[in-house]
């Protein structure tokens, strides 16, 4: 049953107080902390034992409540000077602890399954993970609910317990703290996690098996369950976005106002502008998504969007303002969302725009499962006196053509890269045979670069005529949407490094030079 006011205060007249008055009256008064552990049948309560002690679930929902010195409650305690004023809890906030356990816990259980999920619950407001059947694992070989037993090439998080994790939260209701510690155990997987779905609720079904992508569906009845049923998690995707918002608001810089997470306003002048013109540019990640999927590895992709449009932008001279995002996927799944989003954010910080608000859209039979695709605009601004490039009047013969290094392959070529890779018959999590420090899908997933605070700089500074990001069409193609037709662009292949990335495509994929140069940045971004 739930713990109503009414039965705690029977607890107390019935249970505790009269424990405490004998105990004071054999001359042996308790200070400290004191646990009961009752069972309540039919309204009997019924004492199982006495700790002087939490246990951990206890202490996990009761701590994070505490508004007080906590070491100096413990003290008052050790020299018998606790005073009632002195314990203060947080006002207004319930708290909801929920236990992730291996499956066929308390029986037998398997351990060494990788735990995912849990920077992403951890992102979650008022949500706090505990450890408790868990270790690290050295690079070596782990059982991976996505792909089976696989390599990894940096330590991970497996279990090593019956009693896995708990999952903490806030709120200030008791259903939104239930809310909130069911979303963070929504947000963790690992192969066989189950819990009980009944924690604050006053029901009993049976235990929770996760599926696939670390999803529950929701009790029938419940707030959301037939919207649920047609396959919407409104809960799931509202606390995701709510997780997103300290990360938004630390993008935010003069003249932007972030309303909320689906809107915002941009006042011009407070943003440093006299007269400004607006420019705009939309895009998307294309099929490294696939990339990242089949790799795991997802919060790349989110500065990958972020730097194809403010590149795109900055090299028509202007300065990215802020940032809109969409994200769209069959089944939302909370700690890929939160990943993706993180790496917007992240962009946005490197190229000094606001993330000033986002979509966040499920798609039933639409998308398949966890499958999503996302896109963005980015809209900034330039003085309507400022010169614009590209500059093709001032350009001529004998201009210099300056290349500024990619980062790797960016987020252009993914389907030649997905097609040489199944050819040369490796896995995404083998080691890079160019990189020995990174997997195959690190490192073909390194973000693309930003060059838009460097191009800021340099227009400013009136000394470039034009600038062309280098992406569909490759290198070769970067060239002639900036140049006047009576010019042309001769570049010095010796005049940098070919990165190993595109010297092992081009042996593992049989590439010819003219196809890399057509295809690839080959080094320059």
């Amino acid at each position: 049953p739930f713990m109503t006011e009414a039965l705690m205060e029977r607890v107390r007249k019935e249970v505790l107080l009269p424990t405490l008055q004998h105990m004071r009256e054999e001359n042996r008064p308790f200070t400290g902390c004191l646990y009961a552990g009752l069972m309540i049948d039919e309204g009997q309560i019924n004492v199982l034992e006495f700790n002087c002690r939490f246990g951990d679930p206890e202490t996990q929902a009761v701590l994070p409540l505490l508004d007080c010195d906590f070491f100096e409650l413990l003290r008052s305690c050790a020299e018998e000077r606790l005073d009632p004023t002195m314990l203060k809890v947080k006002e207004g906030m319930r708290s909801v602890t929920v236990v992730m356990a291996s499956g066929g816990y308390p029986g037998q259980y398997e351990t060494g399954f990788e735990v995912t999920g849990l920077e992403q619950a951890g992102m979650l407001p008022g949500v706090t993970v505990f450890h408790a059947g868990t270790k690290v694992q050295k690079p070596e070989t782990v059982v991976s609910r996505r792909k089976g037993s696989s390599t990894r090439s940096g330590p991970t998080l497996v279990t090593a317990g019956g009693r896995v994790l708990t999952v903490t939260a806030l709120g200030p209701t008791m259903p939104e703290a239930r809310n909130r510690a069911y979303l963070g155990v929504r947000a963790i997987s690992f192969q066989g996690a189950h819990f009980r779905r009944d924690i604050a609720q006053g029901q009993v079904p049976e235990a929770t098996v996760l599926s696939p992508n670390g999803f529950q569906s929701a009790p029938a009845g419940s707030p959301g369950s037939a919207y649920m049923s047609a396959g919407v998690d409104l809960e799931a995707a509202d606390a995701t976005m709510m997780a997103l918002l300290p990360k938004a608001q630390r993008t935010i810089r003069p003249g932007m106002t972030l309303s909320s997470l689906s809107a915002g306003t941009c006042h011009l002048k407070a943003a440093g502008f006299k007269d400004a013109v607006l420019s705009a540019c939309c895009a998307g990640v294309g099929t490294k998504l696939k990339v990242a999927s089949e790799a795991n590895l997802h919060t790349n992709v989110g500065v990958d969007l972020v730097a194809i449009c403010c590149n795109d932008l900055a090299a028509r001279g202007g300065d990215p303002l802020f940032f809109l995002e969409y994200y769209a996927t069959g089944k939302l799944n909370v700690s890929l969302a939160l990943e993706v989003v993180k790496g917007i954010a992240l962009g946005c910080e490197e190229a000094g725009c606001t993330l000033l608000g986002g979509e966040l859209a499920e798609l039933p039979r639409v998308l398949r499962n966890a499958d999503y695709d996302v896109s963005g605009v980015v809209v900034g601004a330039f003085e309507a006196d400022a010169p614009r490039l590209p500059k093709t009047d001032s350009m001529k013969t004998g201009d210099v053509v300056i290349g500024l290094l990619s980062s790797g392959l960016h987020a252009n070529g993914f389907s030649l890269v997905r097609t040489t890779v199944e050819s040369a018959n490796m896995e995404y999590l083998q080691q890079a045979p160019f990189d020995p420090t990174k997997s195959l899908g690190e490192a073909l997933l390194v973000p693309t670069k930003i060059y838009a605070p460097i191009l800021k700089k340099l227009v400013a500074a009136g000394l470039i005529k034009g600038a062309a990001p280098v992406t569909k069409g490759g290198i070769l193609g970067a060239f002639p949407s900036i140049l006047p037709e009576h010019l042309a662009a001769k570049l010095s292949t010796d005049a940098w490094e070919l990165p190993g990335i595109f010297r092992w495509l081009g042996v593992a994929g049989c590439l010819p030079c003219s196809e890399l140069a057509n295809t690839f940045n080959c080094g320059i971004g």
